[in-house]
């Protein structure tokens, strides 16, 4: 609230982010960056959402290949999973995305 504050009575400036994803939505989103030479950042390797956990781990690398970089991230598109872990599939519809926040 502090900084919220500080934004409207000052008009100062945080740089803050946060988006949610699962690895499947974030590989997708890179992908389509990818495909519209939005990004010249392959997936380099990913570690998938442990059972009964929320997080997931990718690593980028730069790459002057279009071909390589959308194949990359359609490559763990296919691998990576879009569920919550660990909660019945019936759940899974409506359940906690994985988030990344950037400060």
């Amino acid at each position: 609230m502090d900084v919220a504050r500080d934004c409207l009575v000052n008009s100062a400036y945080h740089d803050v982010h946060c988006w949610v994803f699962s690895p499947r939505s974030f590989a997708r989103l890179f992908r389509e960056m990818a495909e519209f030479d939005l990004t010249e950042l392959a997936c380099g390797n990913f570690f998938d959402t442990a059972r009964n956990d929320m997080e997931f781990f990718v690593s980028l690398k730069p790459s002057n290949d279009k071909s390589h970089i959308v194949s990359s991230w359609r490559r763990m598109e296919a691998e990576a999973r879009d569920d919550a872990p660990g909660r019945p599939f019936w759940k899974t519809r409506r359940a906690l995305r994985f988030a990344v926040a950037c400060c």
